[in-house]
């Protein structure tokens, strides 16, 4: 009797955007068991908000580099080694965050983004060379789908088996995806119909293209509109966690926060739908909205911490719309042609999100308490709402 494979096997076994979901799925799972367990881990070795920053701030810029560094060497030993050398970065990183001592957490932190960086470009560029058209719209869901269980559950899982087994615990179950990760990935290298080609054309150099991008209104609309949603994100992740600790709710309070905030992928039909009813602009205007409320609401009640906590997650919410529709308009004022060129400059809107807010936060941490940080980043989002407004009202 013929039996039909489940989903998620088919998944693993196709060629195009089923396994491109399963790596970025597993590249999921190594990062966010270690999200907030750095950030609790760094909290305590700094001793202030300020200091956490700081680190924060250098570790992004140094992201950021890489970001642009990282074609480049693409072009010289391929970007199969380019993505190889990023997993064991990862696992590398993992074994310096095990000393637990601040030079060691730092140079971990530094390599784990750096890590990152390569997965995400040489990922990417095999997306582009491979996919075309419907292909690449059934990716999306896929994708997301991938990344919303291990965030959903890797944050707070992580401060939990550090806190009830050992520290080493989370970090090993890190190293262990990340080999599974590198093992697929050359399993998939390795087959006839392998969705991992040998590259074709040389990256595009981002910096060549910098001028054309920001001359362009809407693109600068875009860029900023992604910059902006996604710097709620990385205020939460840092913040949130170092808020539940100085309030005395600790730590796994403050992983598990970061987890509830992702359970609301799982609503990302639903945003869609709505986007497609009622366009895309009245979503990011309402969703920038709601991130202003969240977190102007956190700055006013950052006394009831439960009450802040709270707040933060509304927050989520409509960042959590933004995430669904929020790339959007760039993808459909960019000209087609220009795709390929333009995107690695409109990506680096993450790098800019982790570095900015951490540098802004760390002075003004030195002369006001922690809730600035929300009430800065409310305000950031009011100003987004506003801005959003000049959007075409047919998109």
């Amino acid at each position: 009797m013929l039996t039909r494979a489940p989903i998620w096997l088919q998944a693993l076994k196709s060629p195009g955007a089923g396994a491109f979901a399963t790596l970025f799925g597993l590249e999921s799972s190594a990062r966010a068991v270690l999200a907030t367990l750095i950030v609790v881990d760094l909290q305590h070795m700094t001793g202030s908000a300020e200091g956490t920053s700081l680190v924060f701030f250098a570790v992004a810029g140094f992201g950021l580099c890489a970001n642009f560094a990282i074609p480049h060497i693409t072009r010289r030993i391929g970007r199969r080694w380019v993505y190889t050398g990023g997993g064991l970065c990862l696992i590398l990183a993992s074994l310096l965050l095990m000393a637990q001592t601040l030079p060691l957490q730092i140079a971990g932190m530094a390599l784990r983004v750096f890590g990152v960086v390569c997965f995400n470009i040489c990922l990417n560029l095999y997306i582009l060379d491979t996919l075309r058209g419907q292909a690449l719209n059934r990716l999306e869901p896929l994708r997301m789908l991938a990344a919303a269980i291990p965030w959903c559950f890797g944050p707070a899982l992580g401060v939990q088996l550090a806190a009830s087994a050992a520290h080493w615990v989370p970090l090993a179950v890190s190293q262990v995806f990340t080999v599974i990760l590198l093992v697929y990935f050359w399993i998939l290298r390795a087959r006839e119909d392998s969705p991992l080609p040998v590259m074709r054309r040389p990256p595009p150099n981002p910096l060549r293209h910098i001028w054309s991008f920001l001359s362009r209104p809407r693109l600068r609309l875009s860029y900023a509109i992604a910059i902006t949603r996604s710097t709620y994100w990385s205020m939460l992740f840092t913040y949130g966690p170092i808020y539940c600790i100085e309030t005395g709710l600790g730590g796994v309070v403050g992983g598990y926060l970061v987890s509830a905030a992702n359970f609301f992928l799982f609503g990302a039909p639903v945003i869609g739908l709505l986007g497609r009813r009622y366009g895309v602009r009245r979503i990011i205007i309402a969703g920038f909205c709601c991130t202003a409320a969240g977190a102007l609401a956190a700055a006013a009640f950052a006394g009831l911490p439960w009450v802040g906590a709270a707040c933060l997650l509304l927050g989520a919410f409509g960042a959590f719309m933004l995430d669904v529709t929020g790339n959007l308009p760039f993808l459909r004022m960019v000209r087609p042609s220009e795709r390929q060129t333009m995107t690695p400059l409109f990506a680096t809107y993450r790098e800019f999100s982790d570095c900015i807010p951490p540098g802004i936060f760390s002075i003004l941490l030195r002369f006001f308490p922690l809730p600035v940080v929300f009430l800065t980043t409310g305000l950031a989002q009011a100003a987004a709402a506003v801005y959003a407004l000049r959007l075409p009202r047919r998109l």
